[in-house]
C-alpha cells in the first residue's frame, strides 16, 4: 500500500516537472519568434528604400508628367514606409485631370500610384478664355485647344478665379453633357457646339449643319430625340436652316 502511494507521489512530481520544463520551452520559443520577428522588420525597414514609381489607370496623360508632379524624386532612396502619401496625394491632384485612388508600396523598392483620369466633358470659353470642363465640374485653363471631340460652349457664366463650376444653369447644362456622355455616347458625339446667350439653348450639331433651338432647361430625352431626327434629315439627304425644337413638336424650316 505504501509503495503504490510512493509510486504515486513519484510519478506527479514527475509530471510536475514535465509540465514546468514544457512552459520554460514555450517561453523561450515565443521569445525567440518575437525576437526574429522584431529582427526581420529591422532589416525590412533598412532595405525598403524607393527606387522605383509605377502610375496606373492612365489613359491619356503621360506617366512621367504624373510622377514629375508628384515630387516623389525627392524621397528617392529614403524608406517606403515613411514616405508622405498624403502629400504625393495632394501634388498630384493639383492636376485636375487627376483623381489619386491610392497608393501603396511593394517591397523592397517600389512605389505604386493608382489614379483614374477626369474625362473631359466639354469646351467651355468665358470673358476671352477656354476652360476644360472635366468630372465633377473641375474647370481647367486651357487656351492651346487641340482637336477635341466634345461640345464648344459659349454664353454661360462661371465665376472666374473658382475651380469648379458654381453657377446652377452652367452645372445644368453641364451635368446634362455628362448624363448623355455616359448612357448615350452616340448621342452626346452629335453635339458641336452649344450657344447659351439668348434666351433659348442654341445647339450647332455635328454630323448635320443646322441650327436648332431648344428651351433653356432642355431635357436629355429632346436631345435624343433631336440626334434621332438628324440621322433621319441626313439618311434623306435634305437640308434645313433650322430646327425649332422648343415646344413639344419639332419645326423645321427650310432654306
Amino acid at each position: 500500500m505504501g509503495t503504490r502511494k510512493a509510486n504515486k507521489k513519484r510519478k506527479y512530481i514527475k509530471s510536475i516537472k514535465s509540465s514546468k520544463k514544457s512552459k520554460k520551452w514555450l517561453i523561450v520559443i515565443i521569445i525567440s519568434v518575437v525576437l526574429l520577428t522584431c529582427i526581420s522588420f529591422i532589416i525590412l525597414l533598412r532595405s525598403s528604400a524607393l527606387l522605383r514609381v509605377e502610375v496606373r489607370g492612365l489613359n491619356r496623360l503621360n506617366a512621367v508628367d504624373i510622377i514629375n508632379q508628384s515630387g516623389v524624386s525627392v524621397y528617392n532612396n529614403k524608406n517606403l514606409f515613411f514616405l508622405p502619401k498624403d502629400g504625393i496625394q495632394s501634388n498630384i491632384e493639383r492636376n485636375k485631370l487627376i483623381k489619386v485612388l491610392d497608393i501603396k508600396i511593394a517591397i523592397p523598392d517600389l512605389l505604386i500610384i493608382e489614379v483614374e483620369e477626369r474625362d473631359t466633358i466639354a469646351l467651355l470659353e468665358h470673358e476671352g478664355r477656354i476652360y476644360e470642363v472635366v468630372n465633377e465640374n473641375y474647370l481647367i485653363i486651357n487656351n492651346l485647344v487641340v482637336n477635341y471631340n466634345v461640345p464648344y460652349i459659349t454664353g454661360l457664366k462661371i465665376e472666374t478665379g473658382k475651380e469648379t463650376i458654381e453657377n446652377e444653369y452652367t452645372k445644368y447644362i453641364i451635368d446634362l453633357l455628362n448624363k448623355l456622355k455616359k448612357d448615350n455616347k452616340d448621342v452626346y458625339d452629335t453635339i458641336s457646339e452649344i450657344n447659351g446667350f439668348g434666351d433659348d439653348l442654341i445647339i450647332y450639331p455635328r454630323i448635320y449643319r443646322t441650327k436648332v433651338l431648344v428651351e433653356k432647361y432642355v431635357k436629355e430625352e429632346k436631345i435624343i430625340e433631336l440626334a434621332a431626327i438628324l440621322k433621319a434629315l441626313q439618311e434623306r439627304d435634305e437640308y434645313v436652316s433650322e430646327i425649332d425644337f422648343r415646344f413639344n413638336e419639332a419645326i423645321i424650316r427650310e432654306q
